[in-house]
């Protein structure tokens, strides 16, 4: 009994359950009937009326009142199952709704009215469950989609240096290499691919671990003093050219230290490195933000090409070639980490040729508000 209860239907539990107290009343009102019939025929026995004559008369009102009930008990039935299957036929199309997302169409809607009635409400909850799973599903095809884009890309990049190395490798194994010159060019390429290898590890690793891996507490410090500190190495290793840093005061910013040192690090060696001028860096603060600029006077970068450079591995057809020695992953680099910092990073025009890398960087008290 239990599992035919369990096999009915919502609309067949309704009708099931309507009828049965019709039934119930249209019973007790059927013998209400028949008492008072029975009271009221008794009442009139006479010589001309017999009691026998009462009680057929009572069996024909019996009958005649027990058709009507039944008629009406079946019309009625007939009449709830109808409303019924139109009331549910709502969460019907639920349900249907709910297993066309379990098949992965994650892009059904329902229609959602303007009354806050139960039906409105589950559609506008189903709604938002399948929006959800499908930018949760978007999300992860994507990432997922740049993932084998990275590890082709960083695949190609490691196999270049190894090739040169093993080619190198192999003339001198062989013999190829006759002369004293031959051999000191083929190590120092060699040298020199194992280098480049070197730094393009480090700097996957520092990709991967930008915003996966726990740098610490976050501090407030002196930005104007890293970026001296910054200035200082990078006239140490290019002391030809003029890097200079424009700061009148102490600026503080909140975030991490070794961060936002290698934000400045990849920006002056990416100016250093695709230009012949002098290079500056501008700290500057507003009030609800601080402003970062490396500022170089070289080729400059076409508006077009402004958001490709900072995309791992890209390179421009000229001036962002492999001879430069960059590993393409400076500024992609400097994004992630601008970002984790809830900051944004703009490129434009350096007055009279050049371009100038904007950092923009929110200030230590709407860090911590927007911590909090």
């Amino acid at each position: 009994m239990r599992r035919l209860f369990r096999s009915l239907s919502l609309q067949e539990h309704i009708t099931g359950l309507v009828l049965t107290v019709m039934f119930l009343s249209m019973a007790a009102l059927v013998l209400g009937v028949h008492e008072f019939i029975h009271t009221a025929l008794l009442a009139r026995v006479s010589p001309t009326f017999t009691e026998e004559s009462a009680l057929s008369v009572l069996s024909q009102y019996d009958f005649i009142l027990t058709s009507i009930a039944l008629l009406v008990w079946i019309a009625s039935g007939l009449l709830i199952w109808f409303v019924a299957r139109l009331a549910l036929r709502p969460l019907a199309r639920a349900e249907r709704a709910a297993a066309q997302i379990a098949a992965g169409n994650y892009r059904v809607r329902l229609p959602v009215g303007h009354r806050s009635t139960e039906i409105n409400r589950l559609y506008s909850a189903i709604n938002l469950m399948a929006a959800g799973i499908n930018q949760a599903v978007s999300a992860q095809a994507e990432t997922a989609a740049r993932m084998r884009e990275f590890v082709s890309d960083a695949s190609h990049e490691m196999r270049t240096p190894l090739v040169t190395v093993r080619g190198y490798a192999e003339l001198y194994r062989i013999g190829a290499l006759t002369d004293e010159e031959a051999v000191h060019t083929a190590f120092h390429r060699i040298e020199h691919e194992a280098t480049r290898l070197s730094s393009l590890v480090e700097d996957l690793l520092t990709l991967v671990r930008v915003g996966t891996v726990s740098h610490g507490a976050a501090e407030t410090f002196d930005l104007c003093a890293i970026a001296a500190e910054c200035a200082h190495d990078a006239r140490a290793r290019s002391p030809e050219r003029a890097v200079t840093v424009d700061a009148p005061e102490p600026i503080m910013v909140h975030g991490h230290r070794d961060q936002l040192r290698q934000v400045i690090v990849n920006l002056l060696a990416n100016a250093l490195r695709f230009s012949d001028g002098p290079v500056e860096l501008r700290v500057r603060r507003h009030a609800r933000a601080i402003t970062l600029q490396c500022i170089d006077h070289g080729e400059g970068i076409p508006p077009e090409a402004r958001e490709r450079v900072f995309e791992r591995f890209w390179r421009g057809e000229s001036s962002r070639a492999r001879s430069t020695g960059g590993t393409g992953l400076g500024l992609a680099i400097v994004r992630a980490i601008v970002e984790e910092h809830h900051g944004e990073i703009h490129i434009g025009d350096t007055y009279g040729g050049g371009a100038t890398f904007t950092v923009v960087l929110p200030t230590p008290e709407s860090a911590s508000a927007a911590a909090h």
